[in-house]
């Protein structure tokens, strides 16, 4: 039991000396990655994509049948690998793609405002 005790005390010290600063909202910008408002934009529309699809209660066949994609792009999208699809694309699959319906008021992308930049859907041009 002392040895439990003391290696709690020791964790506590060494925290205790570390050095944090507060983030800046993009995790994106503070690991100093290229386009990090694209990134940011990109993950939270796959964000709300996947919690819209899950509301809906899809799998992802039934997603990928529903809106033109085959199964491995929809995995790929709940799972965060986004470097096949753009922001454009993603908003295009929120807006057109019957992902999104007239009843679902949770989540309208051109809303989404990302440090003052709004995305333009492609409805609106």
């Amino acid at each position: 039991m002392r040895s439990r005790v003391r290696a709690i005390k020791t964790t506590k010290r060494r925290a205790s000396r570390e050095k944090t600063e507060p983030g800046s909202g993009n995790v994106f910008a503070d690991l100093g990655l290229p386009d990090a408002e694209e990134r940011l934009l990109k993950a939270k529309l796959a964000s709300k994509i996947a919690e819209l699809i899950e509301i809906k209660g899809w799998t992802q066949t039934q997603t990928a049948e529903r809106v033109g994609l085959d199964q491995p792009k929809v995995s790929h999208l709940l799972r965060g690998r986004l470097s096949g699809f753009s922001a454009d694309r993603l908003d295009w699959l929120v807006e057109t793609q019957s992902i999104k319906s007239r009843h679902d008021y949770l989540f309208d992308s051109r809303s989404l405002f990302l440090g003052g930049a709004q995305l333009k859907s492609r409805r609106s041009r």
